[in-house]
């Protein structure tokens, strides 16, 4: 697999773990233990794309967007989503489903962007 390719982001500086992250981890630290088997890729064949648009609709359909402000009350907390959540929740919700569906966890990075302001975006 060409790892060169534009599609794999570029290695750049040293940057942090974002807060809600970090606080995650804390509150479930056996989710954020080291990878026990490095799998830089996955070739995505067509079974592995169909399950992997299939989980992205599911969530997509039963989690409901909505604030961290509005749900809890502070500017960011990662949690799984119960119906409701922002996309840092999703997010976790789907990248969950697939890793029990046998796909690596290495695999299935997060990344969180910001503006070139600070602000963050919106997903």
């Amino acid at each position: 697999m060409d790892l060169t390719n534009p599609a794999f982001a570029s290695l750049g500086s040293i940057t942090s773990i974002p807060v809600g992250h970090m606080e995650f981890c804390r509150s479930r630290p056996l989710e954020c233990v080291r990878n026990p088997a490095l799998v830089p890729a996955v070739a995505l064949d067509q079974l592995l794309w169909d399950e992997l648009l299939t989980i992205n609709a599911r969530y997509n359909a039963e989690v409901r967007p909505v604030s961290d402000d509005d749900l809890y009350q502070v500017a960011e907390f990662w949690t799984y989503p119960g119906g409701a959540g922002d996309c840092e929740d999703d997010v976790l919700a789907k990248r969950r489903a697939l890793m029990d569906a046998g796909w690596p966890a290495s695999t299935l990075l997060i990344t969180v962007a910001k503006q070139g302001n600070g602000a963050g975006t919106r997903c």
